[in-house]
């Protein structure tokens, strides 16, 4: 067999695969969909191994039984390569991680140019997407919590196991730098002058990490203070600013009720609750036609799945799920929740973006926008009880709604403000993940 035919041949039955499996690079719901980067794998993979199996066969007579079993291998081999991009996650967000997807870019730009990352790029695509890679996450995270004894560190969180406690990996707990607090404040403080001016009252709000704040349960990270404290410090002496940093009211209630999930990083509903009557309390002085809603006003119920997103479903908790271990006896403590009474009177409607929502109370007083991350969720079903309008933004995930550089771009979140002018914005954070530092980014670049 001539060299000229093998080649031939591997591109014919090339083909034929291609035929076979076009229901993973073509997509047929809804209309046909061409996935370029499957149909490149699957081509490629199907031509080196045809051509490879060809190549031997063609001197199959004169080839050595070792010879043999090296085919043999080959073809599990390649038949092993195709099992995890048989089905590419075509997926945005892992809501098992809660965070977006690595995306596809191609070697070539749409602008024509060349991709000199393709490489890098190709390979943070394909592990994020290959087939199976939840269940390969989740009994390797298994084995090794099980065979470690006093703590679990996962890629993205850890485990406390004496306690059950999940804290995650990620969050920022070191102290700032002197630079970035005085960016830090600097920036918040434009921000107030902003609203000041177009008279609006701002209120910035920075819960505590549960990383720092749950000091008695956490055996890893130690932080003496948690790192917000310098930032409010600097803020108040500097412009005579005010960040709500609720963390000693929060350690009052934490003696005797629990307002930080085991499980997940957010406050309880209760801790939530806390800090509503904290704020409402500040805000009243500005707004005194607005109502503080009592917890006699909300029925309660008790839960040991976690509720802490802005549809209002129980789940398992974000740090239980990107542990990826999947142990019953870790979600066996029970919290309580609140709902409100009198739902009737709220009218919450769908904005776009993923998170976005526009809550309706025609008993309430004042307009507020709210934006930040999802430390928001809980605390906005206590404050629809209390204003007429709530326009409520997520800052993440991504930096579509609006569009925008950062996700603190004023330059865009003030085309919302002018367009709905408010009597009042909350700005919240969580104490882990903060960095207001690309606040105005034009400037920044000048």
């Amino acid at each position: 067999m001539r060299i000229k035919n093998r080649h031939l041949i591997s591109i014919f039955a090339t083909l034929l695969i291609i035929v076979l499996t076009n229901r993973i690079w073509l997509i047929h719901d809804s209309g046909h969909k061409f996935i370029f980067e499957t149909f490149i794998i699957i081509s490629i993979l199907s031509f080196l191994f045809f051509y490879k199996i060809f190549d031997y066969l063609a001197d199959f007579k004169t080839v050595k039984m070792y010879s043999r079993i090296e085919i043999f291998f080959l073809t599990i081999f390649f038949i092993v390569l195709f099992i995890p991009m048989s089905n590419i996650n075509q997926n945005t967000i892992s809501k098992n991680e809660g965070r977006k997807l690595a995306k596809w870019k191609p070697l070539i730009t749409t602008n024509g140019e060349i991709n000199y990352n393709f490489g890098k790029d190709f390979d943070k695509w394909f592990n994020d997407r290959y087939y199976l890679r939840n269940v390969i996450i989740e009994n390797q995270a298994s084995l090794m919590y099980h065979l470690q004894k006093n703590r679990h560190i996962g890629t993205e969180a850890t485990i406390i196991k004496r306690n059950g406690y999940i804290f995650p990996n990620a969050y920022k707990i070191d102290k700032l730098t002197k630079s970035e607090i005085e960016l830090y404040a600097e920036n918040l403080n434009k921000f107030n002058n902003y609203c000041k001016k177009n008279n609006i009252k701002l209120y910035i709000v920075i819960p505590p990490c549960s990383t720092s704040f749950l000091l008695d349960k956490n055996i890893i990270y130690q932080p003496k203070t948690d790192r917000t404290v310098d930032l409010v410090n600097y803020a108040k002496e500097k412009y005579n600013l005010d960040i709500i940093f609720p963390e000693e009211i929060l350690r009052n209630i934490q003696k005797n009720e629990m307002v930080y999930y085991k499980i997940d990083h957010h406050l309880t509903d209760y801790g939530s609750y806390i800090l509503y009557e904290n704020l409402l309390n500040t805000i009243k002085k500005d707004f005194p036609k607005l109502t503080k809603t009592s917890l006699k006003d909300f029925s309660s119920t008790m839960n040991n799945k976690i509720r802490a997103g802005s549809d209002r479903k129980y789940g398992r908790g974000l740090e239980y799920r990107v542990l990826g271990v999947y142990d019953d006896k870790l979600c066996q403590d029970k919290y309580k929740y609140y709902d409100y009474k009198y739902l009737d009177n709220i009218t919450i409607t769908k904005l776009e973006g993923p998170a976005n929502y526009l809550h309706q109370n025609p008993k309430g007083n004042y307009k507020l926008i709210i934006i930040g991350d999802s430390m928001q969720e809980t605390l906005t079903y206590y404050l629809n009880t209390s204003f007429k309008e709530i326009y409520k933004y997520r800052t993440n995930p991504g930096l579509n709604y609006p569009k925008r550089k950062s996700e603190f771009d004023m330059n865009a979140w003030s085309k919302i403000i002018e367009k709905h002018k408010p009597d009042a914005i909350l700005l919240i954070k969580h104490s882990g993940t903060y960095d207001f530092s690309k606040m105005y980014p034009q400037e920044e670049n000048k």
